[in-house]
């Protein structure tokens, strides 16, 4: 599946889908995500929100499962 089909199918979904750098900040946003939350344009986001610095979620009960959702995971070997 190439990078322009992938965006086309999240673009498309009903369900609010956000993606994230290493450091929080906002790569990508679906048209969901931007209407439910009356957002004119993707680049008033992309590149500007950071998880990390928003206060709704640096004050929530779930900020530490946010941060650890970002931690790099080790590789595993599979065994076969």
């Amino acid at each position: 599946m190439t990078r322009e089909l992938l965006a086309k199918v999240v673009d498309s979904l009903p369900y609010p889908v956000e993606v994230f750098d290493m450091d929080g900040t906002a790569i990508y946003v679906n048209k969901t995500i931007l209407e439910e939350n009356h957002i004119p344009d993707p680049n008033m986001v992309i590149g500007k929100y950071n998880i990390f610095k928003d206060p709704a979620i640096v004050n929530s009960d779930y900020y530490h499962m946010v941060k650890c959702a970002f931690k790099p995971m080790k590789s595993q070997k599979l065994h076969t």
